[in-house]
């Protein structure tokens, strides 16, 4: 795949819990183009949000090598790693992970303070962000005042903020009732039509039917692609 924006070869990782070995994941090949919505389903333990992780750079592979937009990430140092986050990776977690005393609009600008940029900056883009997803008329409400759906939302507008090349997605639809899950889905799934590239994470097939590409887990191996 000569335009993959995530070329992963011999990904490896294991983790010591016990004084024994855990093979989380074991040489996992992977290319994602870039504009793919793909969807990562396994069940508990299989590996799956351990690959979200090296996917995102909040960890680190045992062996094996990451390119992520034509860089090897195996490479590099904390800092440029942290960088690469901060510009080329938006997050969006189950438990949505927003800050409680901020508004909205603070949380979905939080991500622009570690770019430098100018505070009207922060604001117009943070306020562009929350009007993609819906939500121009919340912007001055706290986290606490915001339905659970709302809550995800705010989070896909701070992980959109930035304007990343990757979005992944852990578990979006898990702490949501299903038709506010269904309107997450459509959500990422505009995003994806829009030209985002989209990594879900998830043990729910009627989730993972939304996305273009369907890859299953088990024992820490890509044991089966299929088509959404």
């Amino acid at each position: 795949m000569a335009d993959a924006l995530v070329r992963m070869r011999g990904l490896s990782k294991r983790f010591h819990a016990g004084g024994a070995a855990v093979q989380a994941l074991s040489s996992v090949d992977l290319d994602i183009a870039a504009g793919e919505f793909v969807a990562v389903m396994g069940p508990s333990g299989s590996g799956k949000s351990t690959l979200l992780y090296l996917l995102g750079l909040l960890d680190r592979p045992t062996d094996g090598r990451y390119v992520l937009d034509g860089e090897d990430t195996g490479r590099l140092d904390a800092d440029r790693c942290a960088a690469i986050r901060n510009r080329k990776i938006g997050f969006v977690f189950q438990s949505f992970a927003l800050l409680p005393r901020m508004t909205a609009l603070e949380n979905v600008e939080l991500p622009l303070a570690y770019l430098g940029l100018p505070n009207w900056e922060r604001r117009q883009r943070a306020s562009r962000a929350l009007s993609q997803v819906g939500l121009e008329h919340r912007t001055q409400h706290l986290p606490n005042r915001l339905s659970g759906g709302e809550r995800q939302r705010v989070a896909v507008a701070r992980a959109l903020v930035y304007e990343p090349l990757l979005i992944l997605a852990d578990e979006p639809t898990g702490s949501l009732d299903t038709r506010t899950g269904m309107e997450i889905l459509e959500l990422l799934r505009g995003l994806h039509g829009n030209g985002r590239t989209i990594v879900l994470v998830t043990h729910d097939r009627a989730i993972a039917d939304h996305a273009e590409r369907i890859l299953s887990i088990q024992d820490g191996r890509v044991v089966h692609a299929a088509r959404g």
